[in-house]
């Protein structure tokens, strides 16, 4: 995976993320990006469990990020995680434009995927 090689060729660090542990909580603001190499979390939307990362590249936080935005779902680690931490994720996009590209694709795969679920729910309405 290109993002996950690039961090590695930047010297950036790998986080240890303890199961159980909270990365990112619901209407909060984040200055953080996180890139999963290995681990698994849940993604929740009050107590509505909405998705899972567990791919390695996997990227979470960057949509509020890049907006200015709260963050729009809670993420916790079911599993012991190692993940990359991005603090300026729009100078690492600047600088980095394959990396760019890469996550533009997987954020609208994922946008994609919700939108499917959303008209799925939407079918079981009576």
């Amino acid at each position: 995976m290109p993002l996950l090689n690039t961090l590695e060729d930047f010297c950036y660090k790998s986080h240890l993320i303890t199961q159980g542990s909270t990365l990112l909580k619901e209407g909060e603001k984040t200055d953080t990006t996180y890139v999963l190499i290995c681990g698994e979390l849940r993604v929740t939307t009050g107590d509505v469990e909405i998705g899972v990362f567990s791919e390695p590249g996997d990227t979470f936080g960057e949509m509020a990020n890049l907006m200015e935005d709260v963050v729009s779902a809670n993420v916790e680690a079911v599993t012991d995680c190692q993940v990359y931490i991005i603090k300026d994720l729009k100078m690492f996009l600047l600088k980095n434009p394959k990396e760019t590209l890469e996550l533009l694709k997987a954020s609208y795969t994922r946008l994609k995927q919700m939108n499917k679920g959303v008209n799925l729910m939407l079918q079981m309405i009576p």
